[in-house]
């Protein structure tokens, strides 16, 4: 618009490389004026003819306080806030709960150069899916995402009703983790692990499914216990978070060792299985999870249900992933605990959900 602007002016409007300028203006100055001109228009001003530069910059002024009290007016009203709130918690869904439990410490010794870090006792799954190269060569990116969303859909839905946290999307793989303090005792850390096991044995279920006539997918995994590490990582803009153990590194030779609709465990994990589990022994000290036997007064937590007295730490993250599935009441003191925290950590929430 600054282009248009001729010497004659527009709209009955005089430049300033007009007489009415006096020739006096300097580049900068008429500059000025046709910005300020520019943004007029922009807004819808109209001009009246013969004004002076004063005039317009009166005019610009006048109507940039009423853009601010537009803008005021909207910070304040509820629809605005609420807005802001949608957007806060969306990151929750992005980000492992566990991170959510770190970011909420105000410990200052759990910082070390702004890097949050922790070390958990959790039982840990590793669910590699197959057949997505051959889906996607066949049947196309449009429907091998539609096909993918319904799939992991359905795990999803299993993980979320056994109150698993998922850490990370690992291309077509899943790492779930169950996680409980590492001060907990060996109740706690028997019912993440059988909590752990049923989930795996109902995802195990999916195993075949059929896309097309020769198109299947087909599931594997790996089941293990221990202590684990956590860091979040990175610049304020981007940040990681990772695990690290040598549980890691047994959970991955593990999931290499299991077939089609198989799960591999460690010894350890098949110590805290209830009596009546079947299991086929292994090399390397490992074992095919057959079936789970269930106690007739276990049962596993289920996130929408609020931590209660006498609960064991099973329970760790479990307003977390509760909110990450909109099973919180939105009037409860939780639901609106969780919105604060996710309002005051937006930024650093946002910093792991890349924007493309």
């Amino acid at each position: 618009k600054n282009s248009s602007l001729s010497s004659e002016g527009q709209d009955g409007y005089e430049s300033p490389e007009t007489p009415a300028s006096n020739g006096s203006s300097s580049p900068s100055r008429r500059n000025s004026m046709l910005n300020a001109s520019a943004s007029l228009d922009d807004i819808g001003y109209e001009r009246p003819s013969s004004r002076g530069f004063k005039q317009v910059a009166k005019a610009y002024q006048q109507a940039s306080g009423g853009v601010a009290q537009i803008r005021k007016s909207l910070s304040q009203s509820s629809t605005f806030h609420t807005l802001g709130d949608s957007i806060s918690t969306s990151y929750l869904s992005f980000t492992p709960g566990l991170l959510h439990r770190l970011l909420k410490q105000d410990d200052p010794q759990n910082a070390m150069n702004g890097c949050l870090f922790g070390t958990f006792v959790m039982a840990v799954l590793l669910i590699d899916i197959s057949g997505f190269t051959k889906m996607s060569v066949k049947l196309g990116s449009e429907r091998t995402r539609k096909h993918t969303s319904s799939f992991f859909g359905v795990i999803m839905e299993v993980i979320m009703e056994h109150g698993g946290d998922v850490l990370k999307f690992l291309g077509d793989a899943l790492l779930v983790s169950w996680p409980t303090d590492l001060s907990s005792g060996p109740t706690a850390q028997r019912d993440v692990a059988v909590t752990a096991a049923k989930c795996a044995e109902a995802i195990m279920k999916q195993n075949n499914f059929q896309i097309e006539d020769d198109i299947v997918l087909t599931l594997h995994g790996a089941l293990a216990v221990g202590t684990v590490h956590t860091y979040d990582v990175g610049l304020a803009t981007r940040k990681e978070f990772l695990i690290g153990g040598s549980l890691l590194a047994e959970l991955g030779q593990m999931e290499s060792e299991a077939s089609s609709g198989q799960l591999v465990v460690s010894q350890e994990f098949l110590d805290l299985m209830p009596d009546g589990t079947v299991s086929e022994e292994l090399l390397h000290g490992h074992a095919r999870l057959i079936k789970v036997a269930t106690e007739s007064k276990w049962r596993w937590p289920r996130p929408r249900r609020l931590r209660r007295p006498g609960d064991t730490q099973q329970f760790l993250v479990a307003d977390e992933i509760s909110m990450q599935y909109n099973k919180l009441e939105p009037k409860s003191a939780e639901y609106q605990a969780m919105v604060d925290f996710a309002k005051r950590s937006q930024a650093a929430l946002a910093a792991h959900v890349p924007v493309f």
